[in-house]
């Protein structure tokens, strides 16, 4: 039991109990005793001391109408040992086909087996109303049958069956002249076996909608929207063989798939954060794209009266004297001059030499700071937000890292550099490559993290400091970068920022300073839902990442829309190629060394 209470848990962090007893009801009663996450053993011998404290309601069956009749008939009837007190004829004049059942319930006896629940069908529903235009329901159909993609996955895994037969349910409200238009209803049942597979429902659904009498696409509104699959039958043709992963013995490993949002109770209401940040010492990128740890000291931001003359002047672009701007033109080769020198840094602080004699706190994830922030932000992601991280387990840490695809540098990436120049003591030279990176020590839930950040500038009382130059934009996308800027600076422990606005063309708008608070309470409930997922995608990882294996690399993704992360296996002859495996190898061999000379 405890087994499948855990399987429950990995799968979706949701704390379940259990009972255990002798028969389904005091197996039932049980479970409820200890809520939540407990496993509760309820014999026939004690039942009697639990039934005095137990309400009536705790019986399976005398929770509504029948229990409160029951009470109305016997005025002292209160919780279950009262019931016990009753005879079996003064049930019998209350209700002659139940005073049996009742009895026995009451004495905690019960000859019902226990059955496998498996829904026969499942619908998935869109609440209708805000659904007024061709371009609504284009997108509302799409996302529905992402969904019930997502869940015809899940039963393939869980339950080993399957669907051919998708119905949708629609009902539509078109204006007739008439003050009280009738709604008309839709009901179309597809066939998904076949090759145009789930894209049919889309193209079907909008012609038919389109071809109803009198439809205006400007005046209508959709009243009901479902998805129904039903008719399931095993994969492997056997009966009823999609119950066989109730077998305790043939528990499936951990999902491929977590779901992004979750519904609410009372294991998500409090919502884990970063916190316990611990600065452990960083390094510097030299403007020669060497690696140094002196002249540590960040970039003093300029007073902001300063700072605010720039409003209304023209940003350069960095290029126009190749002698006095350089740029990155190959982040490709810089995103591993990155981890190269993180490297050098552990070898030289010998960090992991001390972990092991307790000088510091064992991580559970090792990582640069952009492998954490960019799914952080994946709950409030609306347009754009796609990520994939790779994760291997080495010495019982898991290494987080991304590939980085070739890019361009262009002129408009460049004002943010130039920007940063202007309002720090930097203001001088601008080399892009000169940077310095922190490591912190951080806790998000029950994950240890160490973490390497790039830090703008620190303000005259010396707090870090995050420099922002964003594009004049519409209120939506001003939403999206601040919870960019939200997810950059909470995992570092940053708590102030400096934020310009500029044209397209690089005149500077304006020029603010706000603080991480103001910056929450701009997002609203968005940050809580990020970091309990970033809380969830961290178990995830780890649950396929359990042990030290450096053959076995996972790749963790999300695409804007979807409603999982999908874990995936980088084959084997693939992960030599990786960033990690190549860059990380020799200095994870003098680790294994100076272990087996402890």
């Amino acid at each position: 039991m405890r087994e499948l209470c855990l399987h429950v848990w990995r799968n979706t962090r949701l704390a379940s109990s259990a009972g255990v007893a002798s028969n389904k009801l005091l197996a039932k009663v049980g479970c409820g005793l200890n809520k939540p996450g407990k496993i509760t053993i309820l014999t026939e011998g004690s039942w009697k001391r639990v039934a005095a404290n137990l309400p009536l309601r705790s019986i399976p069956g005398l929770g509504g109408q029948t229990g409160q009749k029951l009470k109305e008939k016997f005025e002292s009837l209160n919780t279950v040992f009262d019931l016990m007190k009753l005879r079996l004829p003064d049930l019998v004049k209350f209700d002659p086909e139940m005073a049996p059942k009742i009895s026995s319930w009451a004495h905690g006896k019960d000859n019902q087996p226990v059955v496998p629940k498996v829904r026969d069908r499942i619908k998935l529903n869109k609440a209708g109303g805000d659904i007024r235009s061709i371009g609504n329901l284009s997108k509302t159909l799409r996302n529905l049958t992402l969904e019930i993609q997502s869940y015809l996955l899940d039963e393939k895994e869980r339950y080993e069956r399957t669907t051919d037969k998708i119905q949708m349910q629609l009902s539509i409200c078109i204006p007739d002249g008439s003050k009280e238009a009738q709604a008309t209803s839709i009901s179309e049942e597809f066939d998904i076996s076949k090759p145009e597979g789930f894209s049919s429902i889309l193209t079907s659904a909008l012609c038919l909608v389109e071809g109803l009498p009198n439809f205006d696409e400007k005046k209508f509104t959709i009243t009901e929207l479902n998805f129904v699959a039903k008719d399931f039958y095993p994969l492997d043709g056997l009966e009823n063989g999609f119950l066989r992963n109730f077998d305790l013995m043939k528990l499936p490993g951990p999902k491929s798939r977590l779901r992004v949002h979750i519904k609410q109770n009372a294991d998500t209401m409090n919502f884990p954060t970063f916190n316990c940040h611990n600065f452990i010492g960083s390094f510097r990128t030299t403007a020669n794209q060497l690696f140094s740890t002196e002249n540590l000291t960040l970039p003093e931001l300029q007073p902001l009266a300063h700072i605010k003359q720039l409003i209304g002047g023209k940003l350069e672009t960095g290029y126009t004297d190749p002698a006095e701007c350089t740029m990155i033109k190959d982040h490709n080769a810089y995103y591993e001059l990155k981890h190269a020198h993180f490297i050098q840094w552990l070898r030289e602080t010998k960090f992991m030499e001390k972990v092991k004699m307790g000088d510091f706190k064992t991580p559970n994830f090792i990582a640069f700071g952009g492998r954490i922030s960019d799914p952080l932000r994946t709950p409030a992601s609306v347009i754009y937000g796609d990520w994939q991280i790779y994760g291997i387990n080495v010495g019982n840490i898991v290494y987080l890292w991304d590939q980085k695809k070739p890019q361009n540098p262009d002129v408009q990436s460049s004002y943010g550099t130039y920007f940063e120049k202007l309002v720090t003591s930097t203001a001088d030279h601008v080399n892009e490559f000169e940077k310095i990176y922190v490591v912190n020590e951080v806790t998000l839930g029950l994950h240890q993290l160490l973490v390497v950040n790039e830090i703008d500038a620190i303000t005259e009382t010396g707090e870090w400091t995050e420099v922002n130059l964003r594009i004049r934009s519409k209120p939506e996308a001003t939403m999206a970068k601040n919870l960019r800027t939200w997810s950059q600076s909470i995992v570092p422990g940053v708590k102030n920022f400096l934020i310009g606005t500029r044209s397209f063309d690089g005149i500077v708008l304006d020029v603010k300073m706000t603080t991480m608070e103001e910056v929450s309470a701009l997002l609203g409930e968005k940050p809580a839902a990020c970091t309990e997922f970033m809380n969830r995608l961290l178990s995830f990882i780890r649950d396929h990442l359990p042990t030290s294996d450096e053959k076995k690399v996972k790749k963790f993704s999300w695409v804007c829309g979807h409603l999982d992360v999908v874990s995936e296996d980088i084959q084997e002859n693939m992960i030599p190629n990786l960033v990690f495996p190549r860059l990380y190898s020799a200095y994870l061999k003098e680790i294994n060394k100076y272990d087996e000379t402890q």
